[in-house]
């Protein structure tokens, strides 16, 4: 069900439910279960798959793969993948935390990285090499991020993706220093991610959405 925003307050019923419909095989992060269960909702294709969703303290905000044993020694259908958030405060990324966003912005990036398991959950052994190789490569990693909008989207998350796009664009060019040198500007330039303007125009080509009554 595509809805423009998700009510913060989850009864134990609604929980109870998505628990049972989409939480099989899924380890949730402690704190955001009920967003990570809606964000799964969108996605009937990983229901059977085995995701576990886990907190670190540094690197990326956040990260989703497969397990290298999994990659390297199961079948597609028995991989095990990976969604790792980061908990600890950084001068660039602290902004993005997911402590920091909103209900809605939070079941978007969730959204976002599932819609990378969703494409990984699809390759075969020698795609998921063009993956890791093709990260050295500035290029593919902004089609490879921006596709991923484009899937969440298609499933149905452009409202949650927007609202995780606006709280980015808002919260890192308030903190960054300046608009000339900052690496996060120049990551906004090159559209690796979608912004607003985009994701609405994206929207706009399906009909699950419905923009034209709203």
């Amino acid at each position: 069900e595509v809805k423009p925003v998700y009510d913060s307050i989850v009864s134990e019923a609604c929980m109870d439910s998505l628990i049972l419909n989409f939480g099989n095989h899924k380890v949730l992060p402690k704190g955001y279960e009920p967003q990570a269960l809606l964000a799964l909702s969108h996605y009937p294709e990983l229901k059977n798959i085995k995701v576990k969703f886990r907190t670190k303290r540094g690197g990326a905000p956040f990260v989703s793969r497969p397990t290298v044993w999994s990659t390297f020694f199961k079948k597609r259908a028995k991989r095990t993948y990976l969604i790792l958030i980061r908990e600890n405060d950084h001068p660039l990324f602290s902004p993005i935390l997911m402590k920091r966003m909103r209900f809605n912005a939070q079941i978007g990036v969730l959204g976002h990285e599932l819609a990378h398991t969703l494409d990984f959950s699809k390759r075969k052994f020698f795609k998921m090499l063009n993956v890791i190789f093709g990260n050295l490569s500035q290029k593919y990693l902004d089609d490879f991020e921006y596709e991923t909008d484009r899937r969440a989207i298609q499933y149905g998350l452009g409202y949650q993706l927007l609202a995780w796009s606006e709280h980015a664009i808002k919260t890192l060019r308030f903190n960054e220093p300046s608009p000339s040198t900052s690496k996060v500007d120049n990551l906004m330039e090159r559209e690796r991610y979608m912004r607003p303007a985009t994701i609405r125009n994206e929207m706009e080509k399906h009909i699950i959405y419905n923009i034209s009554n709203r």
